[in-house]
């Protein structure tokens, strides 16, 4: 079964109207900072292209957002306008990748594990459902608009009834 490719409308996660149920959405190669709304496959995405393990540490891999990487056809470096913004421009990537950093060390071993079947199993299919099964109670965990007031162990033993 080929995936099928969602415009921007149509993959809106927490707050759209097509992607209510993850299994049927296939997530998008990119996703605008402005987009973020911590569905799994966002959750994936942030993963992949932000964090990595080292031992047993969750390490920041890159603080700038990444580029869409899509052709313009102008060949001039952009022209950049001087804009009054009272904040540094990698402020949103880094509070972003903060709150990912959080949910995912109260996941423990199950969250490192996460990152680590991302940056090895998902690099050539990026489907949720070929996570081992600790991988994805971690990413079920960490996503969704909201942070679980209750913790990992007790979320895992609530799902399981």
């Amino acid at each position: 079964m080929a995936l099928k490719t969602l415009t921007e409308k149509q993959c809106r996660g927490a707050h759209g109207a097509i992607c209510r149920n993850w299994d049927d959405c296939a997530g998008k190669p990119w996703y605008p900072r402005r987009n973020i709304v911590y569905c799994r496959y966002q959750m994936l995405w942030l993963i992949g292209n932000f964090l990595n393990v080292d031992g047993d540490d969750i390490i920041l891999e890159r603080d700038t957002w990444p580029s869409e990487g899509r052709e313009t056809g102008y060949t001039d470096a952009p022209r950049t306008q001087k804009l009054n913004v009272s904040h540094a421009a990698y402020e949103f990537t880094l509070q972003e990748v903060g709150e990912l950093h959080h949910r995912l060390e109260k996941t423990g071993k199950d969250g490192r594990l996460l990152i680590l079947e991302m940056h090895v199993r998902l690099a050539y299919d990026t489907s949720p459902r070929n996570l081992s099964r600790e991988a994805r109670a971690a990413l079920g965990y960490i996503s969704g608009w909201r942070r679980k007031r209750q913790s990992f162990t007790q979320w895992k033993a609530e799902k399981r009834r």
